[in-house]
């Protein structure tokens, strides 16, 4: 980041900035606040688009995405774990199969496993701005014609749906929380769009074995799976985020993703921060009871998040 910023600056005119003032600013400032400084940059001198190169191809990105983006820009990579386990998914599998990824954001949770052509991919993001760089991320990295994108919300039913847009992290677009819900990172203060939203069922996909699902959407998962149980319940391999304080602002039925889990998987993996290590595969039976306690302990908290791994099997596939 800090050679994506200074020249920026350069390229700006800020020549004074090239010495002490930049090294100052750079060793002092917080990753955050250097972002932010890029992104306002960008944006006072009518810069709408910025792109990074790294792990996955070269990416762009609106200049306000602070967070997805700018990450990848520094790391050279984002989800690396997350996209790892679905990458050695396929390779068990003959890297042949279906991927459908629920709130793909810019792509960065598809592009890799779309790399493989027999592969076939099926992207849901409704946001516009973020839409718009998946687009455009998938056509500059994927020479095959083995992704479809959906400017699209999944849910439990065909409807429009008035969604909240925040600036700087474009990774937390969602569904408007109820007037009940609280409202803890600022969400009254945002402003709103409508947005089309699909049940998953609705499609008629064509979901090839083997299947593997990603579902990342701020708390709406149990209307995602409420809307699509035939299709996910082909799934051998489910990703899903699971964030209390999201679901808690939906008031979403969040016993609907249990009993989904309990009817449809064998065991249950948590991993409570991108990159650990997960727990150990455990039957679905005594992971939910644990999953409940968060929900309760969690839903004022916007900070704990984690991300369950469902598989058919009650074994970890390698073991």
């Amino acid at each position: 980041m800090k050679r994506t910023l200074k020249r920026l600056l350069i390229h700006m005119g800020v020549r004074a900035l090239e010495a002490p003032t930049f090294e100052r600013f750079h060793r002092n400032a917080t990753r955050n606040q250097r972002a932010r400084a890029l992104a306002k940059l960008a944006q006072e001198f009518g810069v709408k688009r910025m792109v990074a190169e790294g792990r996955f191809g070269e990416i762009t990105s609106d200049v306000a995405d602070t967070t997805v983006f700018l990450s990848y820009a520094e790391d050279g990579v984002w989800a690396a774990a997350t996209n790892k386990l679905v990458e050695d998914f396929f390779g068990d599998n003959g890297f042949e199969g279906t991927y459908v990824d629920i709130g793909a954001n810019i792509g960065l949770t598809t592009i890799p496993i779309a790399k493989n052509s027999k592969i076939k991919c099926y992207c849901f993001e409704p946001e516009t701005r973020n839409f718009g760089n998946l687009s455009r991320n998938i056509s500059s990295n994927i020479r095959t014609s083995n992704v479809q994108l959906f400017q699209l919300a999944v849910s439990d039913r065909e409807s429009m749906l008035e969604f909240e847009v925040t600036e700087g992290n474009l990774g937390d677009q969602r569904i408007k929380g109820g007037s009940l819900g609280p409202s803890l990172l600022g969400e009254a203060d945002r402003r709103s769009i409508t947005v089309e939203a699909r049940a998953l069922d609705d499609m008629g996909l064509q979901l090839a074995d083997p299947l593997a699902v990603k579902i990342d959407v701020q708390g709406a998962e149990p209307f995602v799976i409420a809307g699509g149980r035939r299709s996910l319940s082909k799934a051998a391999l489910l990703v899903l985020e699971y964030w209390p304080y999201g679901m808690g602002r939906l008031e979403a039925p969040v016993e609907i993703l249990f009993s989904f889990l309990e009817q449809q998987f064998g065991s249950l993996e948590l991993v409570f921060k991108e990159g650990a290590s997960s727990s150990p595969p455990a039957p679905v039976n005594d992971v939910i009871p644990e999953l409940r306690r968060y929900y309760e302990e969690h839903k004022l908290n916007p900070s704990f998040y984690l991300d369950i791994i469902a598989r058919k099997s009650s074994q970890k596939a390698g073991a």
